[in-house]
């Protein structure tokens, strides 16, 4: 048979366990007071690493945690980081903050320097040079779309001969 409670022993642990008592003892467990506490440092999914820098911090999130890459190239520039700045890893490892391997760019460097190289996308600022149609059409064009992407061909004039696999003969 379990143990019960009185209804006078009750109403002695309601009475012990006030609001005040409650806050306190919930107070007590942040932070350092937890047993799970790791210092304030956490790894997030993606492999970025957060701090702990408290709600009012301007980089903070809801918790309190900010992506410690930010905080190493504030630090580094002696400045909060312009809304267009990202803080890049430039050995691409999202956990190595050392201030030695972020480096403080725009979005628009940042872009380029995550570009696949193999794509033959154009560069912001690249020169579009005309070029003449694959065809031998004798047409000539901008080498890049309105997209970034090259263009051998006017459209309609990519009706080069194939061979029987579907493969380009010329």
């Amino acid at each position: 048979m379990a143990w019960k409670h009185t209804e006078e022993s009750k109403a002695k642990l309601r009475a012990s366990w006030t609001q005040e008592r409650r806050a306190a003892r919930s107070a007590e467990l942040r932070g350092a007071g937890n047993h799970t506490w790791k210092g304030g440092r956490v790894i997030e999914p993606r492999g970025y690493v957060l701090i702990r820098v408290g709600v009012g911090h301007h980089l903070a999130d809801v918790r309190g945690y900010a992506y410690e890459h930010r905080l190493v190239a504030e630090k580094k520039l002696g400045r909060s980081l312009l809304p267009d700045e990202i803080a890049h890893h430039d050995d691409e490892h999202k956990s190595n903050n050392e201030p030695n391997n972020i480096e403080p760019v725009t979005r628009a460097e940042h872009r380029k320097l995550h570009r696949k190289l193999d794509k033959g996308l154009r560069d912001p600022g690249e020169p579009n040079p005309k070029v003449t149609c694959a065809c031998e059409c004798g047409a000539s064009f901008l080498r890049f779309d309105n997209s970034g992407r090259p263009r051998r061909f006017i459209s309609g004039h990519n009706s080069l001969p194939r061979n029987a696999k579907g493969q380009f003969n010329g």
